[in-house]
């Protein structure tokens, strides 16, 4: 199988239609004449996919993508793992399934997204999902791996945050040598690497 999908589960087959105050899951398919959708983002004719939507507006979906865009955050979770931001549960759900994960703590501030995505994803005893904004919540342990991934799209905007929330987690790092601290396409928008111009969670409606 292609390296973007072989771990990820088919996010349409656990979240169904849903909403709940700001938040929406909704699924969705692209068509044929979906040109940029399918030239551009890699989306297949026919295909369903789900995007969450928050105050109207496209935060998250299970595009080419997001997936390729976490392929190695994934591929490199091990032990007790912090991870911000739920989503649509698109690498929580093979995170939970690796041998060498120990556990997972998922900071979410939005009680919505909990309700409408957590309600509905195959959760298993690994995972425990904290209600708490990211910028503020105070762990009370060290974690292996810690994954920022709080942001809707790759912009330089967001780099003072990222930078911020990297070196105030980067404290609750074990001294494992292989332990990290890492932001969603933190490369990209510290400005290390070349992006084009509104790459991120892209507007399929």
């Amino acid at each position: 199988m292609e390296k973007s999908d072989w771990q990820y589960e088919n996010m349409p087959d656990f979240l169904q239609d849903r909403s709940l105050g700001n938040a929406r899951i909704e699924q969705f398919t692209i068509f044929e004449h979906d040109f940029r959708a399918i030239y551009r983002d890699g989306l297949k004719p026919g295909k369903k996919y789900v995007r969450l939507m928050i105050d109207g507006e496209i935060f998250m979906s299970d595009a080419p993508m997001e997936k390729e865009s976490n392929y190695n955050v994934i591929d490199d979770a091990f032990g007790d793992i912090l991870l911000a931001g739920l989503g649509i549960g698109l690498i929580l759900l093979p995170m939970q399934k690796k041998e060498e994960v120990k556990s997972i703590t998922v900071v979410e501030k939005n009680p919505n997204v909990i309700d409408i995505v957590g309600g509905q994803l195959p959760l298993n005893d690994k995972v425990e999902i904290i209600h708490a904004d990211i910028f503020d919540y105070e762990p009370i342990r060290r974690y292996d791996c810690i994954y920022l991934d709080i942001w809707p799209d790759i912009c330089k905007d967001n780099a003072g945050d990222m930078s911020n929330l990297i070196d105030k987690y980067s404290n609750f790092l074990t001294d494992k040598p292989d332990s990290w601290c890492k932001a969603w396409q933190e490369d990209y928008v510290m400005g290390n690497m070349y992006i084009r111009e509104g790459e991120g969670a892209f507007d399929y409606s």
